[in-house]
C-alpha cells in the first residue's frame, strides 16, 4: 500500500511540476527574450524524482510493516494490553509539579514515543526551514536594488551617445532644461586576468570626484581612486584570487584593444556583477584617445523631467536615457512578480509537507488514543479537554520545531548565497522581520489547519464503539 501512494504521488508530482515548469516559462517569456525558450519535461529528473519519492514511503512504512511480520496471530487477535507507565525524566524534574493533569498526560505520551516525536518535529522543521529559506530573496533583492541605485548611485536619469565625445558633451547636457548636475562616465568592454584566470565584463571610468555614481565599500564609505589603479567588484576579485595591492591585466575589448597591467587599489560591494573602476583620465590615456566620455549621468528637477525628456529626443547624438525610478518601478513590477509566482509555489509546497506531517501524526495518535481518550469522556472531562490532550502534544512540537526550522531556514539562504556567488550576481545574505512573519504565520496556519481537521473528530467521537472489547 505504501508503494501504491508512492507511485501515484510521484504521478501526481510530475503531472504538477510540469504545470509549474510552463508556468514559469510563460512568466520569463513575458519579461525576457531568448533565441529560444521551449518547455521541455525532463523524463531523467522526473524518474530520479520519483525513485526518491517511493523509496522514502517504503522506508516509512518498513517498520511497521516488519513489527506486524513478527507478531504471531494469537497475539495479534488479543484486545490491547494497557500501557505500561513508569516515572520518564521529565517527571523528576521540580518544574512537573505545577502542570496540570492533562498537560502530564501530553508530556507523558511523548516520552513514551520518543521516535515519533523526533521524527515529527524534524519534519515540521524541515517546512518551516524551506518557508524561511524561501523568503530571504525579497530581503536580498531589496538590499540590491538599494544599494544599486540609491547608495552607490545618486543620479536621477542618465543618457547614452550614440559614440564616445569629448567632456565638451558634459556642458552641452548640462545645459538641457531640468537639470541640476552631470557627470561624464566612459564605458568600454573589457578582460581582467590573473592568476591564470579571465573573466569578461567591462571596466567603467568615472571622475575621482564623482558623487553620482561612486564605488562603495560594506560601510557605504566611498572608494578612491588611486593614480591608474583600478577598483574591482568584490564578486570579481574573489572569483580572480586577487586582493587590493595584487597586479592584473586589462584588456580593453574596443579601440586599440590596449593590454597593460594595472595594480589592485581597492574593492568595492556591487551585487550586480563583475565591474571594474578606474580614473575616467587614466582610462583615457591607455586607450590613447584622451578624456572621452559615452554616458552622462544627471540630476533632474522632478518638476521639469517632461520637458528635459522632450528636449532629449530632439538631440541627435543622443540614443538613449534612462530614469533610475522608472527602472526601479519596472524592476518591481516585472521581476517581483515572478518572485512573488515563485516563491507562492515554495510556500504552498513547504506548506503542504508542514500540513502533512501533522494532520498524520495527529490522525495517528487519535487512532492510537480514540479509547483513552472516550475513558476521560465517560470520567467527566468535555470535548475540549480531550481535543487538548490530542492537539497539545502536536502543537508542542511546533513550537519546539520553530527554532530548529528557523536555524535551517537560515542555513538554507547561506546555501543560496554562496550558490549565487559563484555566479555574476552575488546576494546579501538578509531575511527581514516581514520574511520571518510571514514563514512563520503560513507555517502555523498549515498546522492548524491539520488540528481542525482531526480535532472535529472528537466532538463525533462514539463513545460506545471506542470502548467495545475487541473480542
Amino acid at each position: 500500500m505504501a508503494a501504491l501512494i508512492g507511485v501515484v504521488g510521484a504521478i501526481g508530482g510530475g503531472l504538477l511540476g510540469a504545470w509549474m515548469g510552463r508556468v514559469i516559462t510563460e512568466l520569463l517569456a513575458q519579461y525576457m527574450r531568448f533565441p529560444r525558450l521551449d518547455l521541455q519535461f525532463s523524463w531523467q529528473a522526473f524518474l530520479v524524482a520519483s525513485v526518491f519519492s517511493v523509496a522514502a514511503a517504503l522506508g516509512g512504512s518498513l517498520f511497521a510493516a516488519r513489527r506486524a511480520a513478527r507478531l504471531d496471530p494469537a497475539v495479534a487477535m488479543r484486545p490491547p494490553a494497557p500501557a505500561a507507565y513508569r516515572k520518564g525524566f521529565l517527571e523528576r524534574i521540580p518544574l512537573w509539579e505545577r502542570l496540570d493533569q492533562s498537560s502530564r498526560m501530553i508530556v507523558r505520551n511523548l516520552e513514551r514515543f520518543p521516535t515519533r516525536a523526533v521524527s515529527t518535529l524534524l519534519g515540521l522543521a524541515v517546512s518551516l526551514a524551506l518557508l524561511v529559506g524561501s523568503q530571504f530573496m525579497f530581503g536580498s533583492l531589496n538590499e540590491v536594488i538599494d544599494q544599486a541605485y540609491f547608495r552607490a548611485r545618486h543620479w536621477t536619469d542618465a543618457v547614452a551617445f550614440a559614440e564616445n565625445r569629448g567632456v565638451v558633451a558634459v556642458a552641452e547636457v548640462r545645459c538641457l532644461p531640468g537639470v541640476v548636475a552631470a557627470e561624464g562616465e566612459r564605458y568600454a568592454a573589457a578582460r581582467i586576468r590573473a592568476h591564470g584566470r579571465e573573466e569578461q565584463g567591462y571596466v567603467a571610468g568615472l571622475e575621482p570626484d564623482a558623487v553620482l555614481s561612486l564605488p562603495i565599500d560594506v560601510d557605504d564609505r566611498r572608494v578612491p581612486f588611486k593614480g591608474r589603479g583600478l577598483i574591482l567588484s568584490e564578486s570579481l576579485a574573489g572569483r580572480m584570487g586577487v586582493k587590493p595591492g595584487d597586479l592584473v591585466e586589462l584588456e580593453v575589448s574596443e579601440g586599440r584593444r590596449p593590454r597593460v597591467v594595472l595594480p589592485v587599489t581597492g574593492t568595492t560591494r556591487d551585487y550586480a556583477g563583475f565591474s571594474t573602476y578606474m580614473d575616467r583620465r587614466a582610462l583615457g590615456q591607455i586607450m590613447g584617445e584622451g578624456d572621452l566620455v559615452n554616458l552622462v549621468t544627471l540630476q533632474v528637477a522632478s518638476d521639469r523631467r517632461a520637458e528635459f525628456y522632450r528636449s532629449v529626443v530632439g538631440a541627435p547624438a543622443i540614443v538613449g536615457a534612462a530614469s533610475r525610478a522608472d527602472t526601479v518601478e519596472a524592476y518591481r513590477t516585472n521581476f517581483m512578480r515572478i518572485l512573488n509566482d515563485e516563491m507562492t509555489f515554495f510556500a504552498g509546497f513547504a506548506a503542504a509537507i508542514a500540513f502533512g506531517v501533522a494532520y498524520n501524526v495527529a490522525r495517528i495518535a487519535l487512532a492510537d488514543r480514540s479509547r483513552d481518550l472516550a475513558t476521560l469522556r465517560v470520567l467527566g472531562l468535555d470535548q475540549s479537554e480531550c481535543a487538548y490532550i490530542l492537539l497539545g502534544e502536536l502543537f508542542l512540537l511546533a513550537l519546539v520545531a520553530m527554532p530548529l526550522g528557523v536555524i535551517g531556514g537560515v542555513a538554507l539562504a547561506r546555501t543560496l548565497v554562496a550558490a549565487f556567488a559563484e555566479q555574476e550576481m552575488q546576494l546579501p545574505m538578509i531575511i527581514t522581520a516581514h520574511g520571518y512573519g510571514v514563514a512563520v504565520c503560513v507555517y502555523f496556519a498549515a498546522v492548524l489547519a491539520a488540528a481542525v481537521l482531526v480535532g472535529q473528530r472528537i466532538w463525533r467521537l462514539d463513545l460506545v464503539a471506542a470502548l467495545k472489547t475487541r473480542e
